[in-house]
């Protein structure tokens, strides 16, 4: 079975909460840093600048070292999108998205230089267990877009389908942390 591709270009209609999935892993060495900072007691203020950084640089989503879209969330989203058009199970085995997308804004490419701008972040309290509320720090890109290549199975999924369901996805769904109320995004450009 011979696979086709689109390229699209998706733009930002929400502002975008990065959350990487490394500070799950307990083996990582940014998870354990954090680890050892939330368990000192009591904290400076220092404690909390430092867990707020090394939190932010752990949710950042990175691919040689710059700002990306996962492959890997870029095909849930998508998937997602398509179980509302009830092609869920078609997209799941017919799509695939194989390659990151660089994400594309307006500010420094380093990623320290990223952290001391202070636009890029987005500090808000959450709920942690009955009770305790606690700050937690993301990634945040105002005005953002991004270009991939999905490939398809025409026998599994058709084209038009592949561009309804990123359609929807974009709108219903969006990407990153927070979400629909964040990530959302209008597609652009297919080719």
């Amino acid at each position: 079975m011979q696979r086709e591709t689109i390229r699209f270009r998706i733009v930002g209609t929400k502002r975008l909460l990065m959350h990487c999935g490394r500070l799950a892993d307990p083996l990582d060495p940014i998870t354990q840093d954090l680890a050892r900072l939330t368990s000192k007691r009591p904290k400076t203020i220092a404690d909390h600048k430092m867990i707020s950084k090394v939190e932010w640089f752990g949710s950042l989503w990175l691919h040689d070292g710059a700002p990306c879209l996962p492959a890997e969330a870029l095909l849930a989203c998508a998937i997602g999108g398509a179980k509302v058009l009830k092609r869920g199970p078609q997209a799941a085995a017919g799509l695939a998205i194989e390659e990151d997308a660089v994400l594309v804004y307006d500010g420094p490419t380093d990623v320290d230089e990223l952290w001391e701008n202070g636009d890029f972040l987005f500090r808000c309290g959450v709920k942690v267990g009955a009770n305790a509320k606690t700050m937690r720090t993301r990634p945040c890109f105002k005005d953002w877009s991004a270009e991939f290549t999905a490939s398809y199975l025409p026998s599994v999924i058709d084209r038009e389908h592949v561009i309804q369901a990123l359609a929807q996805a974009g709108v219903r769904r969006g990407l990153g942390d927070w979400r629909p109320q964040n990530g959302t995004f209008e597609v652009k450009q297919i080719e």
